[in-house]
């Protein structure tokens, strides 16, 4: 799912588009299971470079730090990076990298806080992964991968768990498979929902 979006972002990126709010529910996945990144409703064009609209827009649980300091004029390409980041890391660990029941203490906390590691919530989480989400997360944009370097990586993210599986016969831990089994289930359930209702 989440090399999908990235496959996504590489094109939409480079067309000079920041989506601006990625989050789980402006993701679908139609019966093919082709991932469709949806909501374009806050999107801008950034290939002018950062402008100076100071309004605050996005989903306080997965924006990122700088719009929430500077406002949607500071989006780039690294503030959708950095939501699927924290997109990858509620699907992997069942758990927003930062909780409040606050949206606004939330936010201060994507500026103040260091996220933490994925792997602090899930035991034998394969260590490129865990710092692949790290550097999706961090606070500075630039320590961020593009959505190319993030598509390069996920794909041998993917290969070598592929490989792993194939040649030694071992699995993930039950852990992983118990809460990505819950997120399909959950965004089946949506998807399924928004279909009735054609």
């Amino acid at each position: 799912m989440l090399l999908q979006v990235a496959e996504g972002l590489v094109h939409a990126h480079a067309a000079g588009v920041t989506h601006c709010d990625i989050k789980p529910g402006n993701i679908l996945i139609d019966r093919q299971q082709v991932v469709k990144l949806t909501d374009l409703g806050v999107a801008r064009a950034t290939a002018g470079g950062p402008h100076h609209e100071r309004k605050v827009a996005g989903t306080p649980a997965y924006i990122a730090p700088e719009v929430v300091q500077d406002g949607i004029g500071a989006a780039t390409s690294a503030s959708d990076i950095y939501s699927l980041g924290a997109t990858g890391f509620h699907l992997v660990t069942g758990h927003l990298p930062y909780e409040d029941p606050d949206p606004l203490r939330m936010m201060v906390m994507h500026v103040q806080c260091i996220a933490p590691r994925a792997s602090t919530r899930v035991l034998g989480l394969p260590h490129r992964l865990d710092a692949l989400l790290a550097r999706m997360l961090d606070r500075g944009p630039a320590v961020r991968p593009t959505a190319t370097m993030l598509v390069k990586e996920l794909r041998l993210l993917q290969a070598q768990a592929e490989g792993f599986g194939a040649q030694r016969g071992k699995r993930l831990p039950i852990q992983i498979y118990t809460t990505l089994g819950r997120a399909w289930r959950d965004l089946r359930a949506t998807l399924d929902q928004v279909l009735n209702r054609r």
